[in-house]
């Protein structure tokens, strides 16, 4: 059986090839749809599993993309996902052609029986009798299994010692975070984590949906967590494809870190790029609210630019990333100032931004906690290339 897995998070593929392996399965890797498609051209597998965001081609274009190749399209599908299902994204998974539809963490024996009752399924609604193989493809098959045993049992033994430590300790310490980029900054330091901090320039945004309290008041339950993780949904998006990490949910609003853990020596205009582009997501279940008659819900964000302490706080038995000192709460001030759909920026942010980004000046506001006015800036746009 051969398996294309297809995740942008170098944990998750290493997590689920080694699970097939250990089945006996061949195992293909592409870390985006577009890496994919390549693969797709010079090998076909048994099956295909797919996270939904990656950069460059999501899940969901990368299962249209199959479906539409004649030599591909009765590769079974399967999108298994972090991210929260809705019945909407199950009739979107649908419509692309996905077989199935999982949500991570499921139980490796759960996406298993639902790869191998797939490919039974397909394989039994074909009529035409297979010829039989040839002398030649049944030594090769016999090979292959060979070399598949002899594999599984070096995975086995490799797993002995440092490999079991390292999943042992990944276990014990992944659910306290919520980004592969903090899970990775913890296994590099697995002994103390909980103690490892260090001062750094960053970029940090503030957003909060504006008027949800009201539409959540005149709304079910049901549409409130369905409005608000529709528009999260977005947000994680926007902040993941810039390169940030969305740190913290709180209520209606989200903090999300440009250039810790990861450097990013661009942090300010990956910031702003992110912030331009939620607006814009955000837009689309909002102009849909709006024809069915629904309380439109906006974004203010702030972004604030400068030294922070970036590490785990709190302690070895319960702890999380973060980033704490004065430019996380004049951001967080900063936000509160901002109207729906209104980006303002900070003084460092927009010193760093530059000819690249149109700004606004606000001049000097007063924030809540804050000795002297802060100048601040509204980001209104991208700066339209210059004509050669």
């Amino acid at each position: 059986m051969r398996i294309l897995i297809v995740d942008d998070s170098r944990m998750n593929l290493d997590i689920l090839r080694r699970n097939l392996l250990g089945e006996g399965a061949e195992v293909l890797e592409a870390e985006d749809g577009l890496r994919a498609l390549e693969l797709l051209k010079t090998s076909k597998p048994d099956a295909i599993v797919s996270d939904i965001l990656m950069p460059n081609m999501d899940g969901y274009s990368l299962c249209r993309a199959v479906r539409a190749d004649p030599g591909l399209k009765d590769i079974p599908f399967i999108i298994y996902t972090s991210t929260y299902i809705s019945p909407e994204d199950e009739a979107l998974a649908g419509r692309c052609g996905a077989d199935k539809y999982l949500q991570k963490p499921a139980p490796f024996p759960e996406l298993l029986n639902a790869i191998n009752g797939i490919i039974n399924d397909k394989a039994g609604s074909r009529r035409a009798e297979p010829a039989p193989p040839s002398e030649e493809a049944v030594l090769k098959q016999y090979s292959q299994v060979l070399v598949r045993k002899l594999e599984k049992k070096n995975l086995e033994l490799q797993q002995r010692g440092e490999a079991l430590l390292r999943l042992a300790t990944l276990r014990d310490t992944f659910g306290y975070f919520a980004t592969p980029e903090v899970a990775d900054f913890v296994m590099s330091h697995p002994l103390d984590y909980w103690k490892r901090c260090e001062r750094r320039v960053l970029t940090v945004l503030f957003a909060d949906i504006r008027q949800f309290t009201p539409y959540m008041e005149s709304s079910s339950p049901e549409e409130a967590i369905a409005a608000i993780t529709g528009i999260f949904e977005h947000v994680d998006e926007a902040v993941r494809l810039e390169g940030g990490i969305l740190n913290k949910f709180m209520g209606d609003g989200i903090l999300a870190i440009f250039g810790a853990p990861l450097e990013n020596k661009d942090h300010a205009a990956s910031a702003a790029r992110a912030a331009l582009r939620m607006r814009k997501l955000a837009e689309i279940p909002d102009k849909a609210r709006a024809r069915a008659g629904l309380r439109p819900l906006r974004l203010g964000i702030g972004i604030n630019t400068g030294e922070a302490v970036a590490g785990c706080i709190g302690t070895k038995a319960r702890t999380e990333y973060t980033v704490i000192g004065h430019t996380v709460n004049v951001g967080a001030r900063i936000q509160q100032l901002a109207e729906p759909g209104q980006i303002l920026l900070g003084p460092g942010t927009a010193k760093l931004l530059g000819e690249g980004f149109r700004l606004k000046s606000r001049g000097g506001e007063n924030l809540r906690g804050v000795a002297q006015p802060v100048e601040l800036w509204e980001l209104l746009e991208t700066a339209p290339a210059a004509k050669v």
